[in-house]
């Protein structure tokens, strides 16, 4: 942000725990949507956002700015036939379906009501205290080390 601020534009840092709607875990604004027409990655079948190089094992936030700048585009989804997240999910939240881009809403993808209630149970363990499960990362090809 500093060096946004050098260049003499605006620049703000929305942070993804920054929710806004508890129920339904609602933020300002998408940073998967964001990152994905950026160019960082595509929407995965799990909803988060894979990358090339990280898979679903990255941390986003977001920052907004006036400073022109060129985004690379979004990146063509490449999940294709993997059903590995799906498997995966000790919810069965995830529905397995295709997109060649993202999804217009996200229970076309995922059963939130079960990832939720999943989380939820985790956040409620002992030494836990956060809604976190992360089978469907682990689980993720494009996050596994190369060898």
């Amino acid at each position: 942000m500093k060096w946004i601020e050098s260049e003499g534009a605006h620049a703000r840092a929305v942070p993804a725990s920054a929710i806004i709607e508890e129920e339904r875990l609602l933020g300002a604004l998408s940073h998967k949507a964001v990152a994905r027409m950026a160019g960082l990655g595509w929407q995965g079948k799990s909803l988060l956002l894979v990358t090339p190089e990280f898979g679903p094992r990255v941390r986003l936030v977001t920052v907004l700015t006036d400073l022109p700048l060129v985004p690379d585009g979004p990146v063509r989804n490449r999940c294709g036939a993997c059903q590995e997240c799906t498997k995966a999910c000790p919810a069965g939240a995830i529905r397995n379906v295709r997109t060649e881009s993202h999804y217009e809403m996200r229970e076309q993808a995922v059963a939130l009501e079960k990832c939720h209630a999943l989380v939820k149970t985790f956040a409620a363990q002992p030494g836990i205290g956060a809604r976190i499960c992360g089978v469907c990362v682990r689980a993720c090809p494009w996050g596994k080390k190369k060898r």
